[in-house]
């Protein structure tokens, strides 16, 4: 990939050698605004050395500090103070080990981090919040590899997004659907930029599309793999708890199954209700609890002795008044899945995938199936039931010809 020239360092005009006239350095510097080259000269104090000798170690020395100076990033064509900023885009690891705070020029990171913040009230701190992060990570990360990152935001230009995008389809090989969405992200964030007048124009246009379909749903998990997995999790009851919720009650396990409260279940009835704010759709919907979970969950986890307020998983194991994080359970499901060798595409998730599976192959009709899962039609559980347990053919398991 061409890469722009950004600046030449500085160089000595000696004059020749001759001492009556003016010795200077002179550099160059691309000037954001008009993409030109813009060449300055600096004479410091350098005709008070009397001898070309003395002149000349001066002179380098000048060379020297204004080298410095435009490797990390001043440029005499804007301000050259360093902006202090809390940057969104850090890890939450490196972010609680050394603070929010980092020391740079203006910079894509720099502006990423601040169009994070511009946005930050207006949309989901859960779901689109985290997208955005992490979009405009990755795209900083591939800047940085290309040696984009530490120039001057206003260099990126279109030229650099396909780049970025070919990177995306060809080496990555991201489906259409996330390049979709790399998409939609990225133009948000320069539109922002045009807003505020730091460019002219959108640079994210013209981009290459890909066709590809990556299919990343999560597998059924397997009865017998189900049930190593019910005897790995006996050290961590919490965990297999989840994985019960999922498995009979079809609870997503993301804000359904997070935020899930002692109030949310009826001891008596054998139901759960999922609330407006959490569920999906912002539809509340009301599940039930097959009789020997609901034996289960009063006479081993016994949730009903708990504050009706506390959330059902919460820290050291056992309700109480915090959220556990976002990822918690989904890192202690993939742990006992890689310590027990079960394939990746066994996913926290599975197990509610596993639990419609199952119903579907024990007779349970179709109609009580999408009532559970809260499809808004019998269509949408019949195409998923389809593409999780295959076509069920009595005749074709038992009757089809011996060669």
């Amino acid at each position: 990939m061409k890469r722009e020239k950004l600046i030449i360092l500085p160089k000595i005009n000696n004059r020749k050698g001759d001492l009556s006239k003016q010795w200077f350095i002179y550099f160059s510097v691309r000037n954001p605004a008009s993409g030109k080259m813009h060449r300055e000269r600096k004479y410091a104090n350098l005709s008070s050395f009397m001898d070309v000798e003395s002149r000349t170690k001066a002179a380098e020395n000048l060379c020297l500090e204004y080298a410095e100076k435009l490797k990390t990033g001043w440029s005499p064509l804007v301000d050259d103070s360093k902006v202090i900023y809390n940057d969104q885009l850090e890890y939450d690891k490196i972010t609680r080990i050394y603070g929010k705070k980092r020391s740079e020029n203006k910079t894509i990171r720099y502006y990423g981090s601040k169009y994070l913040e511009h946005i930050m009230g207006n949309i989901d701190k859960e779901g689109t919040l985290p997208t955005y992060q992490s979009k405009i990570r990755i795209f900083c990360m591939w800047a940085d590899s290309q040696g984009l990152g530490g120039n001057d935001v206003t260099t990126i230009n279109n030229r650099n997004m396909v780049d970025f995008f070919n990177w995306l389809i060809n080496d990555q090989e991201r489906s259409k659907k996330t390049i979709s969405t790399y998409r939609q992200v990225l133009q948000a964030f320069f539109e922002w930029l045009v807003k505020e007048k730091v460019f002219i124009s959108n640079p994210v246009h013209d981009l290459p599309n890909t066709t590809r379909i990556n299919d990343q749903a999560p597998f059924p998990i397997q009865r017998e793999d189900m049930l190593k997995f019910k005897e790995a999790t006996q050290t961590d009851l919490q965990l297999w708890l989840a994985i019960q919720f999922q498995y009979y009650c079809a609870l997503r396990p993301g804000h359904e199954l997070r935020e899930l409260k002692i109030k949310n279940i009826n001891f008596s009835s054998g139901l759960v209700t999922v609330t407006r704010g959490p569920a999906k759709m912002r539809i509340t919907r009301t599940v039930v609890i097959p009789d020997h979970f609901l034996e289960d969950i009063k006479n081993i986890f016994k949730l009903q002795e708990y504050n009706r307020e506390f959330y059902v998983f919460s820290n050291n194991g056992k309700p109480g008044p915090k959220l556990l994080g976002k990822n918690n359970l989904r890192f202690r499901f993939n742990k006992i899945r890689d310590m027990l060798g079960m394939p990746h595409e066994y996913k926290f998730y599975s197990c509610k995938y596993t639990g419609g599976v199952d119903a579907s192959l024990a007779g349970i009709p179709d109609k009580h199936i999408q009532m559970q899962f809260g499809h808004s039609s019998i269509a949408t559980t019949e195409r998923y039931l389809m593409r999780m347990r295959g076509y069920q053919s009595e005749l074709l398991k038992h009757k089809f010809p011996k060669i």
